[in-house]
């Protein structure tokens, strides 16, 4: 499984403070189910719900969420459609005190694994990349859309999660 880790990168680029707490932001995968593809090859789906638990958090839960949302965009667009029980992040928090919370967001993912054939003989195990509808970074992709790259999302003046091209300082 790749998304858990890929969901954690992101959530640290966008909060750069974990950097220095790893152990303030922990995953867990519940509830994982495997299910078999029709066809000739061993083709699997991995499907779970993934908690993230972001522990002691005196920022502004719109960067944890605006984080979430925008890797959802690249690696699981059903959270952000449709009305099905896999639409949508469900939530906790816990209010610590005035300025610190725990956040425990739920994501129902799943992950594609297909197969294809080796040269040497035999059968290499391949995860599949989702489809995105647009790739937000991809300046020729939106240009065509007749719409400006993302390159920041700011809440006033504080920058909440950096572009592609942002070294993470």
């Amino acid at each position: 499984m790749l998304k858990p880790n890929s969901l954690r990168k992101a959530i640290v680029a966008a909060l750069p403070d974990l950097r220095d707490k790893p152990d303030d932001l922990r995953l867990f995968v519940r509830k994982g189910r495997v299910l078999s593809k029709d066809g000739p090859g061993l083709g699997f789906e991995y499907r779970y719900t993934l908690l993230v638990e972001l522990l002691d958090y005196a920022g502004d839960p719109d960067t944890v969420f605006a984080a979430i949302l925008l890797w959802a965009r690249r690696n699981q667009v059903d959270l952000l459609q449709g009305n099905g029980e896999s639409a949508g992040i469900r939530f906790d928090a816990d209010q610590l005190s005035a300025s610190a919370v725990d956040i425990v967001a739920e994501l129902e993912l799943s992950e594609n694994v297909a197969t294809r054939p080796r040269q040497a003989g035999g059968l290499e195990l391949v995860h599949v990349q989702e489809p995105a509808p647009e790739d937000i970074y991809n300046p020729e992709l939106l240009e065509d859309l007749g719409r400006p790259p993302l390159t920041a999302i700011y809440a006033g003046s504080v920058r909440l999660v950096p572009g592609p091209d942002d070294d993470g300082a």
